[in-house]
């Protein structure tokens, strides 16, 4: 059985706990969570972590190459980073009891820094319009965190690496 799983209420769109029977928020009763929210609640963490690491990895990526040519590397960076945000819209939307047309997620793939902001702060509502603005600009975050992370350590490494 599943110990503690955080869904959305269908009624206000805040997260309650499994097993709740109704909503702290907005006392709604609560049908019984099956085992598929579990799954895709547990797909979405996991893409979440993956979308992090990729995010990790492109500062690093951005500090140790010094070339300015766009490599296979990178378009397949890109590739397997707009992959992961596409599948995030799409799991988050299942989630959030939210429908996304299969057109717009060839769309959300093929136009994913534009997109996935838009779909957060669509999903996400009026009401959690700074959380969402403070979620979508933790991932630049972490790729300049990660990066000024690299060139400290790389610093502390060999000194003489960068002169200046």
């Amino acid at each position: 059985m599943i110990d503690s799983v955080e869904f959305f209420c269908p009624n206000c769109d805040e997260k309650v706990n499994y097993p709740a029977t109704f909503c702290p928020h907005c006392n709604s009763v609560l049908s019984r969570v099956d085992e598929k929210l579990s799954s895709l609640n547990q797909k979405r963490k996991l893409i979440m972590i993956s979308i992090y690491s990729m995010c990790v990895l492109f500062g690093i990526d951005s500090v140790l190459v010094e070339s300015t040519k766009v490599t296979i590397k990178d378009f397949l960076l890109i590739l397997m980073f707009a992959i992961l945000v596409t599948f995030f819209c799409v799991v988050d939307a299942k989630l959030r009891k939210k429908t996304i047309p299969d057109f717009s997620k060839w769309l959300i793939f093929f136009t994913w820094p534009i997109s996935v902001p838009i779909y957060i702060l669509w999903s996400r509502g009026k009401k959690k319009i700074i959380s969402s603005i403070l979620q979508i600009l933790s991932f630049p975050v972490v790729v300049l965190v990660s990066a000024i992370l690299t060139g400290i350590v790389m610093i502390l490494i060999d000194p003489n690496l960068f002169p200046y």
